[in-house]
């Protein structure tokens, strides 16, 4: 990578990546976000035990897709006895949904109980691309079919 022009190129895409995530993030880092109150074993998948409605994914403790919009269903790759997998889902996955999905991660709220402050009755959730990081990219995140194994020794 020797043309000055290429290097200029990475370093102007870059800085746009990192406006982007500072932009997405700004409101998260300035409510003080940190780490769970407790830890709750969650599924490779951001949606997965989620109802939707308004804007507002709220925890439901159960199997719920909040993909799917015409019922209240669940996770069609539990169904399928698979383990829910946001990478592997067949379903919703897929390119055709690729703009919805970005949509619904930069404009909603989301409610996991994990994240509830203690002292509140009523808080403002935290926003969607700090909950996909936490569920897709956080290593330490404990998930439910690590515990069955461990449960079964």
């Amino acid at each position: 990578m020797d043309n000055p022009m290429q290097i200029l190129g990475l370093l102007l895409l870059s800085i746009i990546l990192l406006v982007l995530f500072i932009h997405l993030f700004k409101k998260e880092l300035k409510r003080g976000i940190k780490l769970p109150i407790y830890e709750k074993p969650r599924y490779a998948c951001p949606f997965y035990g989620f109802h939707s409605a308004h804007g507002a994914f709220t925890d439901q403790d159960g199997n719920q897709c909040p993909l799917i919009v015409d019922s209240l269903g669940p996770c069609k790759m539990e169904m399928a006895g698979l383990i829910p997998n946001w990478e592997k889902c067949t379903a919703f996955n897929i390119p055709d949904n690729q703009p919805k999905i970005r949509e619904i991660i930069l404009n909603n709220r989301i409610f996991p109980r994990e994240f509830h402050p203690e002292d509140q009755t009523t808080w403002s959730g935290i926003g969607f691309p700090y909950w996909w990081d936490h569920v897709m990219i956080n290593p330490s995140i404990a998930r439910p079919e690590n515990q069955k194994l461990k449960e079964s020794e």
